[in-house]
């Protein structure tokens, strides 16, 4: 789908701990699948590239959020670090230009980086322009911090339905399932080649994200506990039984 519509893309699998999912994606072979694609596509007028590389609108303020994990995914991909940040200095003097109007177009159209397990998820999120994943609260949790748009594709029932209700509700992703990828694949298509949807759904993630939510509860614990013991001054508990 994104070969026919000529998006520039970098697709990263995230296998978590399935390795034999992992392994098959290493196996492939990914540019015979290119060249088969632009065989079909040899006679049809497509349209003019878009310019989206691995990012569409990756702001210099994101790019300032990277880690030196986050800058070395790019220094693979885009080129070395100083590049990099004089790539962003030359953005702030055009006037909000995209960096991806700076950042060089991958060589191929559309790229698979199979990964595995990773420990670094957040790098990848910020650097990401669309999460395609589960309904999963976690990833939706963290996807919505960093302002990311997700394409949910599968949910447990009662468990999770209750998480792609709350993404349509406030309107930073949509439901497609699964079963027909090839929908799945046109919706995220249609939302790369629509740069103000982009914007909005990723202004209306952060509005629905709480990135401060794991120091608040923990900051709401231990205020607790501080009454309690303030409370029951001469009360001592057994650390072992808790009485």
């Amino acid at each position: 789908e994104l070969k026919s519509k000529n998006i520039v893309s970098t697709i990263v699998v995230i296998c978590g701990r399935n390795i034999v999912l992992k392994e098959s994606f290493e196996q492939r072979d990914w540019n015979n699948l290119m060249l088969s694609l632009e065989t079909k596509d040899t006679d049809t007028n497509l349209p003019p590239k878009k310019k989206t590389g691995i990012i569409s609108k990756f702001t210099t303020s994101s790019i300032e959020m990277l880690s030196k994990k986050g800058k070395q995914f790019l220094k693979d991909r885009s080129g070395s670090v100083d590049e990099i940040d004089e790539q962003c200095e030359e953005e702030k003097k055009q006037d909000g230009n995209d960096l991806a109007e700076i950042i060089p177009q991958q060589e191929s159209q559309v790229k698979v980086e199979p990964l595995g397990f990773i420990t670094n998820m957040a790098e990848y999120m910020v650097a990401a322009d669309v999460l395609v994943t589960k309904a999963g609260p976690g990833t939706i949790a963290e996807a919505a911090s960093v302002g990311l748009p997700v394409m949910l594709t599968s949910f447990l029932p009662g468990q999770e339905e209750g998480n792609v209700d709350f993404v349509l509700e406030k309107k930073f992703g949509e439901y497609r399932t699964d079963a027909e990828p090839n929908n799945v694949a046109s919706g995220v298509s249609s939302w790369l080649q629509d740069p103000d949807l982009m914007v909005q759904m990723s202004n209306s993630a952060r509005d629905a994200g709480n990135p401060n939510a794991a120091r608040d509860i923990v900051r709401k614990i231990g205020t607790s506990v501080l009454r309690w013991k303030e409370h029951h001054p001469n009360l001592e508990i057994d650390a072992e039984t808790n009485k």
